[in-house]
């Protein structure tokens, strides 16, 4: 699974195979869910340092994202 860019500005893409996202912040605060789509609008998230979870199946992926 790929997110990119990484650090993002606006937008957010996710290639790969799965059924939704979460974005957490660093205390685990859900600050946005989607299902699949694969470009995500990041325009109203605050700068800092966030954790995705991709959801593949009984998998969780989870990778670090910095928003600029």
């Amino acid at each position: 699974y790929t997110i990119y860019p990484n650090p993002a500005d606006g937008f957010l893409n996710i290639r790969g195979n799965y059924q939704k996202i979460e974005i957490r912040d660093l205390a685990g605060q859900l600050i946005l869910t989607q299902d699949k789509q694969e470009i995500y609008n990041l325009s109203t998230i605050d700068a800092g340092i966030y954790f995705v979870l991709i959801y593949s199946g009984s998998i969780i992926i989870t990778k670090k994202l910095i928003k600029r």
